[in-house]
């Protein structure tokens, strides 16, 4: 006998052989004892799930001479004629090659006669999404209410694309993604019939490679052994599927949150020159800081992760190199980082800027260091050294200095003098920045902020009205609000606005000093020039 794959050598015969789908499992066992089988089912959920087998399964309890509960004897002449596919009533179609009118036509045309060896003629018709809207409609009426001897089992991975009607007139089950540890499980199961030597690191990883699909683990298995060797490691393992290994992707990371770019470049290219392609190296660095974030917030993500224990420890052990927010920023640069690789003819290059990124050029010393523009642009005008003629009186003087006439930047710096925001800009643009955001931290140091209350708004003069529009996006305010927060213990909601659109800078109150005042400051600064008269 040719060989067999080993998803197909180990197809569950049983309801009791299904993993991971324990709810469905009960539900039919139920129906099948008590004489309460529907006459249609729809079977939805991701491939490798268990679709087709429970079907296949379903359809020989039912038909069963000898049936022991709910699972099929597997024994009698009908359940060997539908385990080996001979028996003409058990009716499996493909929807994606047979979905015209025509094919449900040949299907309504024959379900008027009774099955010829078996209690019931089952249709099992798989993707059955794939049909046209005139098959569905055509359908329709045989659907519900089809002939007594008739029961159909519709399949699909898509199950919003099935028409309401349809789905209204079926009982439908939702197929569960099989966790990694049930995988796991049934995956050391195989190899123990199959008398394969596997270690646990070669488990974990092909379990958690499957995502949720148990013939995807079992596939993957398959070309594990056949790599000839007497028993099955993680390193073949990662080798074969040409994933990146764990030992990697924790260097990467560490040497990230230290600002080490010659370790990074060189962790990045020794993984692509090992046969890794750049695009699913930055994929895999996202789910890697996925699992870091999640392990920053849960005490024990073991279960969450779908993963051992030790390897959950890790990631909590390695979670600490970051603040929380800092890893939500690196993992929304790395998932922009993946679209202009999918953009780029050389996704490469893209990865080791996106990647230098991360780690804002410099170390975090510096970084906290870096000047920022706005205390340049937005100053207040300095008082020229002139003579000023002596001044009887402080009306015209009071009248020159009106709030409302002064500048939006005047007002700006008045209003947040001393505050947290303000003497914290530069960390708080260092932190952006530290953050894989280089082109937002740029454009804001070029602004002005200003704090209301619960709002800062980002001001940009009017000819940097280009600058304002590439930035202002929701997605910016909610990385400046996470790094004013961080960096003040403030959450304050942000928007950016050009000079002249600031009206509610004049509204701000801001205390004025008197003509008197001003004018003993003035004194103080120019003695030699302004002399006060009682």
């Amino acid at each position: 006998m040719e060989y067999q794959a080993l998803y197909r050598q180990f197809r569950p015969e049983e309801f009791s052989d299904m993993v991971g789908q324990e709810h469905i499992v009960r539900s039919l066992s139920n129906q099948i004892e008590n004489g309460k089988v529907a006459h249609a089912y729809l079977f939805c959920g991701t491939r490798g799930t268990g679709k087709t087998t429970t079907a296949r399964i379903l359809s020989r309890a039912v038909n069963c001479t000898n049936r022991k509960g709910a699972s099929p004897c597997n024994e009698c002449a009908a359940c060997k004629s539908m385990l080996n596919q001979s028996a003409v009533d058990v009716i499996e179609i493909d929807a994606a090659s047979n979905n015209s009118v025509e094919n449900v036509r040949n299907v309504i045309d024959e379900v008027v006669y009774p099955p010829v060896m078996l209690k019931y003629k089952v249709y099992i018709i798989d993707e059955v999404h794939m049909l046209s809207t005139g098959a569905f409609n055509a359908l329709l009426k045989t659907l519900e209410e089809p002939p007594e001897h008739v029961i159909f089992i519709l399949a699909t991975t898509e199950y919003h694309k099935i028409p309401a009607t349809i789905l209204s007139r079926c009982q439908r089950f939702d197929f569960r993604r099989i966790s990694s540890n049930e995988i796991k499980e049934r995956l050391r199961y195989v190899c123990e019939q199959s008398d394969v030597k596997i270690d646990d690191n070669a488990l974990n990883t092909v379990a958690y490679a499957a995502d949720g699909s148990m013939r995807d683990g079992l596939s993957i298995l398959d070309k594990c052994i056949s790599f000839g060797h007497e028993e099955v490691t993680g390193e073949i393992v990662t080798k074969i599927l040409g994933i990146v290994d764990d030992t990697t992707l924790f260097e990467i990371s560490r040497a990230i949150s230290k600002a080490d770019i010659p370790t990074i470049i060189e962790l990045s290219e020794k993984a692509i020159r090992e046969g890794r392609d750049p695009i699913l190296l930055t994929v895999y660095l996202i789910e890697h800081f996925r699992c870091l974030m999640i392990a920053s917030f849960v005490s024990d993500p073991e279960e969450i992760l779908q993963m051992s224990g030790e390897r959950a420890a890790r990631f909590t052990e390695y979670s600490k190199d970051f603040k929380p927010g800092e890893i939500i920023n690196i993992v929304r640069s790395l998932s922009n980082l993946y679209k202009m690789q999918k953009e780029s003819p050389n996704p490469k290059v893209i990865l080791e800027i996106g990647l230098v990124s991360l780690t804002g050029t410099y170390n975090k010393q510096q970084l906290t260091q870096i000047p920022v523009m706005p205390a340049v642009e937005y100053a207040p005008k300095a008082v020229p050294v002139v003579n000023i003629p002596p001044v009887p009186e402080s009306k015209p003087i009071a009248e020159s200095v009106k709030p409302e006439e002064k500048s939006v930047a005047e007002q700006t710096n008045v209003s947040l003098d001393g505050a947290d925001i303000l003497s914290k800009w530069a960390e708080i643009v260092a932190y952006i920045s530290r953050g894989g955001n280089a082109l937002l931290s740029s454009a804001i140091s070029y602004a002005s902020p200003y704090e209301n209350g619960e709002k800062l708004n980002i001001v940009f003069k009017k000819s940097m009205e280009v600058n304002k529009k590439i930035v202002d996006k929701s997605e910016n305010c909610a990385i400046i609000e996470d790094a004013v927060y961080e960096c003040t213990g403030k959450k304050v909601k942000v928007s950016f606005k050009l000079e002249d659109e600031a009206s509610d800078f004049k509204q701000a109150p801001v205390k004025q000093a008197s003509a008197q005042e001003k004018l003993e400051k003035l004194a103080e600064k120019f003695p030699n020039i302004v002399k006060i008269e009682d």
